[in-house]
């Protein structure tokens, strides 16, 4: 803490320096509390080696849990941490700081009537409320928004999804947690978490309620500013350091909007972490061949869909599909790739092992009768959804001709013979393709068996 003749010298001489000065107040006594919003922005934005300097006039006091709050989140970035001065600025050199700014930060939507007599004609004056970009001139650029799905997360999981995010290499990527409502969600740690690992790159969004996963995305979508969007929840990893990089590449270089890799399925027990020979979708050979009707027939007719958790996909065609289906589709989130499919758009497939997938939990292994009448529902909605938009689907799945009369024998037959080909992969062995058991090892630190 300075006093305010030592703040009045302290940043003469940084402005001597050519450093930006910063000049805010916070508003401890708001509920609005804007002081978070700008104080996380700011450590965000810059780093040690910028010569820029926050100056924190806390004239209007501070509790102790909220100088606590400021210390700790300052203290986890340690060394790469930005110039952060407090103080408290007396009436009678209050003029002489502000002739050191070059933006001052408000509180409110334009400025507070008592800095009107000392505003600088030369100092920008920004509101904290706006966006990270307009208040440090600084618009940053992300390949890829990883979408971190949480409620009541097992933390212990979700720390490790993190780690296999936050070491990703080769592309510009930003981490937006969504959490649907937790009743215990533990924000800080999890900020803390990020920033001791020098990852400033995030943002953090929590619902006042649960409302469903279709929301929780649909919330991040909006939240996120990458070009591409990858969803991932607590329990489910990235495969290794470069698969972000690499998917990125595929994609730009094929031009698919979305495209999925190889899921690679685990199950824990007695500590020890066991590898599956399993992959959805079943069968591979027509995303392979790049066959689209065999794709198509795929999806729509055998329903044998890809794991949500292997997609990758451009935002904006992302954003639409799930605005299309938010209140109808409660919990798959999903459901927007059959419906992507029967609209004609391609899915590309990274034959290359990309997710490290926890087939033994989450919404789509609950086997409670309550889950399931909310999983079907979904997919019952997923269907009229796809109905309305194409009225001759039914004539694909049930080779009807008039998508009225169905020979529900000849359809069983004929899914009986799809999935009876998919066996064969299980028998084979195929899904575990190049699977390296030290990639997982290398984030859970405990045994993996093939």
């Amino acid at each position: 803490m300075t006093t305010a003749d030592e703040a009045v010298h302290q940043l003469s001489r940084l402005k001597g320096q050519g450093y930006r000065i910063y000049y805010f107040m916070p508003d401890f006594s708001s509920t609005e509390a804007i002081w978070r919003k700008v104080f996380r922005d700011y450590l965000r934005t810059y780093g040690a080696e910028d010569k820029v300097a926050l100056y924190l006039d806390l004239g209007q006091g501070a509790s102790p849990s909220e100088l606590d709050e400021l210390i700790e989140i300052l203290s986890a970035l340690g060394a790469q941490a930005p110039l952060v001065l407090v103080g408290e600025s007396r009436n009678d050199v209050f003029r002489y700081i502000l002739q050191q700014v070059d933006v001052l930060i408000t509180t409110q939507d334009g400025i507070l009537p008592f800095f009107v007599d000392y505003a600088d004609a030369n100092m920008e004056i920004v509101y904290g409320g706006a966006s990270q970009s307009r208040i440090f001139n600084i618009q940053k650029e992300y390949d890829i928004s990883i979408g971190v799905l949480t409620y009541q997360p097992d933390y212990e999981k979700l720390f490790v999804t993190l780690t296999s995010v936050i070491q990703q290499q080769g592309c510009r990527y930003e981490i937006v947690v969504g959490d649907d409502g937790s009743s215990n969600f533990e924000e800080r740690e999890i900020e803390l978490f990020l920033l001791r690992h020098g990852f400033k790159d995030y943002t953090i969004l929590r619902s006042s309620e649960n409302k469903g996963t279709v929301h929780n995305v649909m919330n991040v979508l909006d939240a996120a500013q990458g070009r591409y969007v990858k969803l991932i929840s607590p329990g489910d990893y990235l495969y290794s350091e470069h698969v972000l990089a690499d998917m990125l590449r595929f994609m730009e270089e094929k031009s698919y909007k979305i495209a999925f890799g190889r899921a690679c399925y685990y199950t824990k027990g007695d500590d020890k972490y066991y590898l599956v020979n399993r992959m959805n979708p079943f069968q591979l050979a027509p995303y392979q061949s790049g066959d689209f009707a065999a794709v198509k027939e795929a999806y729509l007719v055998y329903q044998d869909y890809v794991v949500g958790a292997a997609f990758m996909g451009e935002r904006h065609i992302l954003a639409a599909y799930t605005r299309d289906i938010l209140g109808r589709i409660i919990f798959t989130e999903d459901a927007i790739y059959p419906i992507m499919i029967a609209d004609d758009i391609r899915l590309g497939f990274w034959d290359q092992n990309f997710v490290w997938y926890e087939c033994s939990d989450g919404i789509s292994n609950d086997t409670t009768e309550e889950w399931r009448d909310r999983l079907l529902y979904d997919s019952n909605m997923t269907l009229t959804i796809i109905v309305e938009r194409h009225s001759d689907i039914l004539d694909l799945v049930f080779g009807s001709g008039d998508g009225m009369h169905r020979d529900d024998t000849a359809y069983m037959k004929r899914r009986a013979a799809y999935y009876a080909e998919a066996e064969k992969n299980l028998v084979a062995g195929a899904y575990l393709k190049n699977v390296d058991p030290l990639e997982l090892k290398k984030l859970v630190h405990a045994e993996v068996v093939v």
